[in-house]
């Protein structure tokens, strides 16, 4: 029985499948956006773990702290490993 999933784009799906049932997704500044919206719709903790821990290691500050807010991440973890950034940086 097919069941419809509304509101989901079919490859954000999928790559959200393979992250979870291969772990061969690699997350990168353009994935992770639609993989937090996903495993935040989905409530898939882990999955939001996974993509947290992306965001504080990812070397681009730009919209850390907004996805960090927008998805209640640990702000201070993901600020923190932006910190030696100049504010100039930040206010780009």
């Amino acid at each position: 029985e097919e069941v419809e999933i509304k509101d989901v784009v079919y490859e954000e799906f999928l790559d959200l499948l393979q992250l979870i049932y291969l772990g061969d997704v690699e997350l990168t500044n353009r994935t992770v956006l639609h993989i937090m919206k996903l495993a935040d719709q989905f409530q898939m903790e882990g999955v939001m773990k996974h993509a947290e821990k992306f965001l504080i290691r990812s070397k681009e500050f730009k919209n850390k702290l907004i996805l960090a807010d927008q998805y209640r991440l640990d702000r201070r973890f993901v600020f923190l490993r932006c910190a030696p950034l100049s504010l100039e940086k930040i206010c780009i």
